[in-house]
């Protein structure tokens, strides 16, 4: 799923490709979903949601744009694959996201299934500023961060959890140019969830492994049908919009249920203070000294 998103990006769309996959039938069809990140980096609203008005929005905790497109999608593959109408909410989804695919993923995964409209029920997120968002106790996540990437840091929110998501991080090494772009891009983080599977199978224990296994009962068996269906997202420009998103912002709308996670930051005035470690004072050198140094590498011309 994670190198489904490095080939999603190169989709020559209006708005941004979605992949999803219909995996079983009957009470075992769960569905996949790959999801990538920003897209337009303008201030101004175009016809891709997926843009910088997307991500304040999710990380205010108001309905965007792309989780609603989100949404739709979903409900039309499923519509598409004879699921009724009131299984919509019901059926298990397991969300693949980079960026911004992870802020809607959490987003999403907040709220209760019959007020999302589907039932997420298990979400690797890579790279997506998403800690401020509290999913469901039900709901296995894993976020993938590298420590050279700044952008899982732009929610300001510092690096702890606000739920029992698993965290993985992973330090890299410096390339010789654009080290930002490599930290950030969706190539290095399939490389990285590509080194996590092998890790698991070398130690299969703990909350990391059960955690991924979790994830993995989601994917296809040998022999199990799958359907695999390719949709956009783009949105219509019904009325003028200013050259910055933040009037459309300022328009707030109803938020749903979702509750952000608060950090208190006193502990930084409650932490005891170090004591100060006494140097030994160093001599001043005079010119004798200076000179006695230079005497014995001194050239002999004799």
């Amino acid at each position: 799923m994670c190198a489904d998103i490095d080939e999603l990006y190169w989709s020559r769309t209006i708005g941004p490709a979605v992949k999803i996959t219909r995996v079983g039938e009957g009470e075992a069809r769960r569905w996949l979903l790959s999801l990538v990140g920003t897209e337009s980096m303008t201030f101004r609203s175009t016809n891709n949601p997926a843009d910088i008005e997307t991500n304040i929005r999710l990380m205010l905790g108001l309905e965007s744009a792309m989780s609603v497109g989100v949404v739709s999608v979903l409900h039309a593959a499923m519509e598409r694959d004879g699921v009724p109408r009131e299984r919509w909410s019901r059926e298990p989804v397991l969300i693949c996201g980079h960026s911004q695919g992870g802020i809607v993923a959490a987003a999403l995964a907040s709220i209760p299934p019959d007020e999302a409209g589907v039932n997420v029920g298990g979400i690797l997120s890579m790279g997506g500023p998403n800690r401020r968002i509290r999913v469901r106790p039900d709901v296995v996540i894993i976020t993938v961060n590298h420590d050279q990437d700044v952008m899982p840091s732009f929610d300001g929110s510092p690096d702890r959890a606000p739920d029992r998501r698993v965290t993985v991080g992973r330090s890299l090494v410096r390339p010789r140019t654009r080290p930002l772009y490599y930290a950030h891009s969706s190539s290095t983080y399939t490389e990285t969830v590509r080194l996590l599977e092998r890790k698991v199978r070398v130690t299969p224990w703990g909350r990391l492994a059960s955690s991924m296994a979790a994830l993995q009962d989601f994917l296809p068996t040998p022999g199990e049908s799958t359907r695999v269906m390719h949709y956009e997202i783009w949105q219509d420009l019904l009325t003028p919009t200013a050259d910055a998103a933040w009037d459309t912002v300022a328009a707030l709308e109803r938020g749903g249920a979702y509750t952000a996670a608060t950090y208190p930051m006193d502990y930084v005035t409650t932490v005891p203070r170090l004591p100060r470690v006494a140097r030994a004072r160093r001599r001043r050198a005079s010119a004798f000294s200076a000179l006695s140094r230079l005497i014995p590498i001194r050239k002999d011309r004799s």
